[in-house]
């Protein structure tokens, strides 16, 4: 809607809702992110100042957090190398 002023909130994995910001970019600092898993961040908006106006439906996303690097060994064998 035009001239209507938006604020926004997210949570992660369905933990609390963050506080409300009128940031439309944020950045996510959160330590549950240090977990390596799929996460899911739900993000929802309103109208400033109007609780009544939260959206019932956040939208969703999921990330995956995967912090270690795969193991791969490599030998000869008489054939060649075998991975």
């Amino acid at each position: 809607m035009n001239g209507v002023e938006y604020e926004y909130s997210y949570r992660i994995d369905g933990t609390a809702w963050s506080a409300w910001t009128t940031d439309e970019r944020i950045q996510i600092g959160d330590d549950i992110l240090l977990l390596q898993a799929r996460h899911e961040i739900e993000a929802r908006a309103r109208v400033v100042g109007e609780p009544g106006s939260v959206d019932v439906t956040p939208a969703r996303a999921e990330l995956l957090v995967d912090i270690l690097a795969p193991r791969l060994d490599v030998g000869r064998t008489v054939e060649g190398v075998e991975v």
